[in-house]
């Protein structure tokens, strides 16, 4: 259980959630990013936040959409990430269990 307390004293309780510490490679020529999962993770409920300076980001294919537990074990997964100008560029990312 999470138990998370606000400034008003407020408390909520819910589900607790599990950060992992992991490990990521960037190539930017290649438009990938590999992240290195701990072993026994359970990818298969897991959410995937993306951080990034674009406008929008779009899930490709089967990509799960990020911020959401999905499944994530039959990837790679692309996602679109759309610039103020209207640029686009495909990056997929691999996990690496």
């Amino acid at each position: 259980q999470l138990q998370e307390n606000f400034e008003s004293d407020q408390t909520t309780t819910g589900v607790q959630r599990q950060f992992l510490s992991t490990q990521s490679s960037v190539d930017p020529g290649a438009a990938t990013v590999t992240v290195t999962v701990p072993a026994g993770a359970d990818v298969t409920n897991m959410g995937l936040v993306i951080r990034h300076k674009a406008v929008r980001i779009e899930p490709q294919g089967s990509a799960p959409q990020p911020g959401f537990l999905s499944d994530f074990s039959n990837g790679p997964y692309t996602y679109r990430l759309i610039s103020a100008d209207g640029t686009k560029r495909d990056w997929t990312i691999i996990l690496d269990i």
